[in-house]
Formats: structure tokens, sequence, C-alpha cells
């Protein structure tokens, strides 16, 4: 969900059945209106959220439906990641499918050794997968050799580990600049974008 949606839907059970709603209704076969497809997810939306007992508002039900028409950020088809122990081979990710469109907020969920890592090392360009296709604001990222992934992930990757990994030299303004310097932002321009959103999280205080 966007960032504006966010703030309105703090409740999980509609979003786990809304992205099942949206592999029912977009992987099949699609009506031939596009406003019957758009009639149609709106009361599937409408549906599982009354089911929960949520009446949700007109136009986010009009701002989730639109999105739908969108091309997706990410998409995955088919995705393997196959390791081979001796004469055994482990399935870390099994013939996976999935969009995700912008502004959406997804979360991996899974009991350990499911292949949530796995999962999301392949989307950052950190392991090949064995089959399948990556795409990524239209460029298949399982095609790439190393020196494209570098760039890709320089430009397009942000991960936050359990951990942290902050450098501990370095105060939280320089910490966040990092990843620029890498991009070639200069020290002032760097510091300042940094800066700005440490003030959009309101820890700015904490910034020296």
């Amino acid at each position: 969900l966007s960032e504006e949606l966010g703030n309105r839907y703090l409740f999980p059970n509609f979003f786990l059945h809304f992205l099942h709603t949206q592999k029912m209704l977009f992987n099949g076969a699609k009506p031939q209106s596009p406003l019957s497809s758009r009639n149609q997810t709106k009361q599937a939306l409408r549906t599982q959220c009354c089911k929960m007992g949520h009446s949700p508002k007109p136009h986010i039900l009009h701002e989730l439906v639109e999105r739908k028409n969108m091309e997706p950020i990410i998409s995955v088809r088919d995705l393997y990641k196959i390791f081979k122990i001796g004469d055994t081979e482990v399935y870390a990710l099994n013939g996976l499918n999935f969009d995700i469109y912008q502004g959406e907020f997804i979360a991996i969920v899974g009991t350990s050794g499911s292949g949530k890592s796995t999962c999301l090392n392949m989307l950052a360009g950190l392991e090949k997968p064995s089959k399948g296709s990556i795409t990524i604001t239209g460029e298949s990222i399982e095609k790439m050799n190393e020196k494209q992934l570098v760039a890709f992930r320089r430009m397009h990757v942000g991960f936050i580990f359990q951990s942290y990994n902050l450098i501990p030299f370095l105060n939280a303004v320089e910490n966040v600049a990092l990843p620029l310097m890498f991009r070639g932002v200069d020290k002032e321009e760097r510091n300042k974008e940094a800066l700005h959103y440490l003030e959009l999280m309101n820890i700015a205080k904490e910034a020296e």
C-alpha cells in the first residue's frame, strides 16, 4: 500500500486478502471490458473487507483499483533456486510468481528455511536464479553480468538489515548519506539529502 494509504489501512489481514484478490483477478483471464474489470476488482475488495468487518471508503477502493492498471515495478515469473547437496536437489524457491506495483508495501513471511532471504537476495541481484525471470523497472536482472548488477544495486536497491550494520565511526547523517557517495554525489549534496530523510523520520536531532 502507498504511504498515503498506509495510515488508513493498518490491518494486515486486509492486505493479505487484497494480494489474494489481486492474484485471483489479474493472473487469470481478464474480462473484455476495462470497466467490467474495475468493477469486479472493486466488488472483490469490498466483499473481502466486509467479511472482516471493514467498510472501505470509495475513493480508497478507486486508488487501489487504478494501481492495478499500471505496469508492475517488479515482476517475478516461474522463479526457481535449486541447491545441490551431493546427489540431492533442495528447492529453496519452487516456481515463484508475483507482481509488485508502485506504492505497495509487501511483507514476505514464512517459516525458517522457506526461502524468504533467497527471494530477497535474488530481487536485489545478489544471487542468480536457477531458472525463471525477474523484471524490475523493465530490466531483466537475471540476464545481467556482475558489472551491470553492481550498477543496478547502486541505483535501485536498499537494504535495512536486522542488525542495522551501521558504520560505528560515522554519525547518523554520514551513515544515511553513504550510499550516495558510491553514486558520485558530492558531500554537501548527499549530506543535505540525508538530513532531509532524517527530518522526515523525526530523528534529525540524532544527526551529529
